[in-house]
């Protein structure tokens, strides 16, 4: 009965990530299929460089929302408080579950700790306002046994005035190791 619970904690935790993130990506890449031309080779390498200083900032941007998605304490709160610091209000409102679908979660029995070790990111710069960046996550579950868990996001990101801001996010892959 013990292992059932764990179980089914597990997946309700993997399953709101997921269930959030697939919501925010109905309309697949329409209306991005935009290809920058790059007419100069200096304009290339200088490109190139402002892009390898972009990743740098936005690295460390991705790594902060990571921490508040992956990083949490069902008792203290739940994952997606803080992701709207992150995220467009159209995104965050399909990311974090609607009102009363998150059930008892704060409730001692279905009490969830997870922790992040480690985030990789792949970005696909669009231009200098756009880009879409894989995240690899790897975190533990307090629920989920003596391993951790790997999850892919695929998130579209914009720059508005002086602010990146996630405007889509989609699961990818789930796996646990």
């Amino acid at each position: 009965m013990r292992h059932w619970k764990i179980i089914a904690v597990v997946c309700f935790a993997v399953m709101a990530v997921a269930f959030g993130c697939l919501v925010l990506y109905p309309k697949g890449d329409q209306g991005k299929g935009e290809d920058p031309e790059i007419a100069d080779m200096g304009v290339e390498e200088s490109k190139s460089t402002s892009e390898a200083d972009l990743q740098g900032h936005l690295s460390e941007w991705l790594t902060g929302f990571a921490r508040i998605i992956y990083e949490y304490d069902t008792r203290e709160r739940k994952f997606y408080v803080g992701a709207q610091d992150y995220m467009t209000e159209q995104a965050f409102r399909t990311f974090a579950p609607m009102e009363g679908e998150d059930g008892d979660a704060g409730s001692e029995a279905a009490r969830v700790q997870s922790r992040l070790l480690e985030t990789k990111d792949y970005y696909s710069f669009v231009d200098d306002s756009h880009a879409e960046v894989v995240m690899e996550s790897h975190f533990t579950l307090s629920a989920g046994g003596n391993g951790s868990l790997t999850q892919y996001l695929k998130l579209a990101i914009e720059k508005e005035g002086d602010t990146w801001l996630i405007t889509d996010c989609h699961v990818i892959d789930t796996m646990e190791q």
